[in-house]
Formats: structure tokens, C-alpha cells, sequence
């Protein structure tokens, strides 16, 4: 099941971010590990504001990943998506990414953009295989689909 954030999942939201977090780091050391009490903060904000979207992928009730994106005109940008360990590989990340391509397309978007860290191979590889284009290089690859 696949589901829009609401107040009621903040916690879970920001506990999922926190993951995302040290497993960025584990890949990088540069990038640093934001405090789980400000990532609930930050997505009780987000919800409440609407400024950013999270949509949340459940596996027997619990959730397991979730992308946060925003409709800015004719593009949709995704910012962080994040399927936890031990549900990788299962397609739930592409479960999750034709859900967000659809939600854009009906609100007239015409190009995804998103980001990868240069040091998440895994991840470049699994964008690229949804169409993705890399755009530009430094700590992250930007990157880009049409719609």
C-alpha cells in the first residue's frame, strides 16, 4: 500500500529520514546525520505547510520507504527517497517512483528532477534503469527524467 504523510506519521517519516541519514553517511563520511528530533519538526512543518509531500510505502502494515517531493510548475522535484534495509530489491522503490511519475504527470508536470550522491552506486544504477539522465556532478549527480 502506497499512501500520501499525515500528522499521524510524522514520527515514522522522520525516523525513516534519520535511517536515510546514517546510511548516506556510511557511504560518505562528509555528510552529516541530522538529529531525529529535528527531522520530526521538520516533517510536522512540512505537513502541516503542504511546502512538501511525502508519500509512504507500507509492507504488512509497517512502513518501509517514502519519497518527499514538490510540484514546482511543469517540473516535480524529489528530494529523498528511501526504502529500508532488508526491503530492498523487492521493487517497492519502483512501486513508489511510477506512483510519484503519475502523481506528476496529472498535475502537468513535464520533467522529474532529483539527486543521487556520487557514492551511492546502487541508487545511480537503480534511477538510471526509471529513466533517468545524469545532468551535472559534485557531491551529488543531479539528474533528470521527461515525463
Amino acid at each position: 500500500m502506497r499512501r500520501q504523510a499525515t500528522l499521524k506519521d510524522a514520527y515514522d517519516v522522520a525516523k525513516m529520514l534519520h535511517e536515510y541519514d546514517l546510511y548516506e553517511h556510511r557511504l560518505d563520511k562528509r555528510i552529516d546525520v541530522t538529529p531525529l528530533t529535528q527531522y520530526k519538526r521538520d516533517v510536522l512543518r512540512y505537513i502541516r505547510t503542504k511546502s512538501l509531500k511525502f508519500l509512504i510505502i507500507f509492507e504488512d502494515s509497517k512502513p518501509v520507504g517514502f519519497v518527499d517531493y514538490r510540484i514546482d510548475g511543469k517540473e516535480g522535484v524529489m528530494n529523498d527517497v528511501f526504502i529500508r534495509e532488508g526491503y530492498r530489491g523487492k521493487g517497492l522503490g519502483a512501486k513508489l517512483a511510477n506512483k510519484i511519475f503519475t502523481e506528476m504527470k496529472r498535475h502537468g508536470c513535464k520533467v522529474v528532477k532529483s539527486g543521487v550522491r556520487v557514492k551511492n552506486v546502487r541508487s545511480q544504477k537503480f534511477w538510471q534503469r526509471q529513466g533517468f539522465k545524469i545532468q551535472h556532478a559534485q557531491l551529488n549527480y543531479g539528474m533528470r527524467k521527461s515525463l
